[in-house]
């Protein structure tokens, strides 16, 4: 029987619901930066216990705390903070260089872009 959701339904009751999709998988998210909304995906998609996620943000002082609440949820996901510029091609070749030879990948299952400052 499928889960059945509203718009009272938080994020962690959808991730934990359908966690045989998100189990052991690897994301990277733009810009989750604490307190956005990207940051409240992050947090939410941990109770599905990914493998790995990427953090991809121009600035890692505003992606620490979310990844420091994903190690509350779960210490075994890997949490890795890529900067990334997305106004700057060079910015964004280096990220994807970064993540492919971080090791922690053989494939990005979901990629989460979210709009931040």
């Amino acid at each position: 029987m499928a889960a059945e959701f509203n718009q009272w339904t938080a994020g962690e009751e959808d991730a934990k619901a359908y966690s045989s999709r998100c189990e052991s998988e690897t994301f990277t998210i733009t810009g989750a930066s604490e307190g956005g909304i990207g940051a409240a995906t992050a947090i939410a998609l941990a109770y599905g216990k990914p493998r790995t996620l990427f953090f991809t943000c121009r600035d890692p002082s505003k992606t620490a705390p979310v990844i420091e609440a994903i190690r509350n949820v779960d210490l075994n996901i890997k949490t890795i903070f890529v900067n990334l510029d997305l106004a700057d091609q060079e910015s964004i070749r280096e990220a994807a260089r970064t993540i492919q030879e971080s090791g922690d990948v053989e494939k990005i299952y979901g990629l989460i872009n979210n709009v931040g400052d």
